[in-house]
């Protein structure tokens, strides 16, 4: 009798052992599962700014062509003779 009581008693711990055992397993892949998330966020996030950047350069660079075409303009209007006079 007294056998029988320690092997439920030791079927009663690994039981807890397993249950633990398996919330520890579903926490663990929880994590895996997030931390893939964060590292998609991460690509977007740098692909992103990297669009930006390239958006911001490409702005730069027209408005530098715009100004240099003004002068351009400016220049060319200087150096042709008025037709009225």
């Amino acid at each position: 009798m007294q056998q029988i009581q320690m092997m439920d008693e030791e079927i009663k711990k690994l039981q807890g052992d397993l249950q633990t055992a398996n919330r520890a397993e579903g926490q663990s892949r929880k994590k895996v599962e997030v931390e893939k998330f964060k590292t998609g966020l991460d690509q977007q996030k740098n692909r992103v700014e990297r669009d930006v950047q390239i958006a911001g350069m490409r702005l730069t660079d027209e408005v530098k062509k715009n100004k240099d075409n003004g002068k351009a303009d400016k220049q060319q209007s200087k150096n042709k003779p008025n037709k009225g006079m």
